[in-house]
């Protein structure tokens, strides 16, 4: 459902409904690594202040949810943590875009992802 709510983009309201039942669907299943790409950022770039703030809500909801210890995919909590750090930094939350981005850090090296350490550090370095 998520990704399909990708392909009706210029639908706006038709994109709200998919991705709505997909994470209601998450939602019922109690799928901790469901619910979170459910609730993935969308492709497209967010408008107002008020959907940043909404951003920033989402993205520490899927970071707590890649928290559970039934969610076990390390390279998807990279992302989640690059997406929180863009979140944050969006609404002037600095100091606790480094903490998460030094989280994010751990976890790179820990599975030697070094894309995403790069990543990481570039995107951080800019700001």
């Amino acid at each position: 459902m998520t990704r399909f709510a990708y392909h009706v983009w210029r639908d706006p309201e038709a994109v709200e409904r998919y991705a709505r039942a997909a994470v209601d669907m998450a939602e019922q299943l109690d799928a901790a690594a469901e619910l979170s790409a459910a609730l993935e950022p969308s492709p497209w770039p967010i408008a107002s202040a008020g959907s940043c703030v909404e951003s920033m809500q989402v993205s520490l909801r899927r970071l707590a949810l890649s928290r559970e210890a039934r969610f076990t995919d390390q390279r998807e909590r990279i992302d989640i943590l690059i997406n929180v750090c863009d979140a944050l930094f969006k609404v002037g939350e600095y100091a606790q875009v480094m903490s998460f981005a030094m989280e994010m850090r751990i976890c790179a090296i820990n599975l030697r992802d070094a894309t995403s350490l790069v990543y990481g550090l570039n995107s951080n370095a800019a700001r």
